[in-house]
């Protein structure tokens, strides 16, 4: 039987899990004081990681698929297949 060599992956290729809340609101194409309109909203949950605030890219990608799919734009997340026809 053959098996692959365990291997851990290299943190530095790795994308982010959390960004700053000047890198979140870019990510999503909005300014800081639009983000923190949308937390205030109940739309996004900071998280604090020591003194700073951060917000989960998960979350980050999840909100703009919502806003996507209501507005009727089709959405592919970093990391889904691509559906059927889409090219």
């Amino acid at each position: 039987m053959y098996s692959r060599p365990m291997t851990t992956a290299d943190p530095a290729t790795l994308p982010p899990a959390f960004l700053r809340v000047k890198a979140s609101a870019s990510y999503l194409g909005i300014g800081p004081t639009k983000l923190y309109e949308l937390v205030g909203q109940g739309h996004l949950h900071p998280v604090r990681l020591d003194r700073r605030t951060v917000f989960s890219v998960r979350e980050l990608q999840a909100f703009a698929s919502k806003r996507a799919t209501e507005a009727g734009v089709p959405v592919a997340l970093y990391g889904e297949p691509e559906p059927i026809g889409a090219r």
